[in-house]
């Protein structure tokens, strides 16, 4: 994935934590993106609570996993 500007991966993150983004539309490559925004943020512990919870979220949004994950 390229971008060229701010706006373009604030979209993608709003997709995912929205889960407006199909499961097929968010591969590793924007996982990745989501990631490095989160840890843009300055908080590692924090960065990975978010984008752990958002997973959940997103995985049980899109029925991915079988069972519910919205239990850390």
């Amino acid at each position: 994935m390229s971008y060229t500007t701010t706006s373009e991966i604030e979209a993608v993150v709003r997709g995912f934590e929205t889960c407006i983004l199909a499961k097929d539309e968010f591969p590793h490559a924007r996982h990745l993106t989501v990631t490095v925004w989160y840890l843009s943020g300055g908080n590692f512990d924090q960065a990975c609570k978010k984008m752990r919870t958002g997973l959940f979220r997103f995985l049980d949004h899109h029925g991915v996993g079988g069972k519910s994950t919205t239990k850390p």
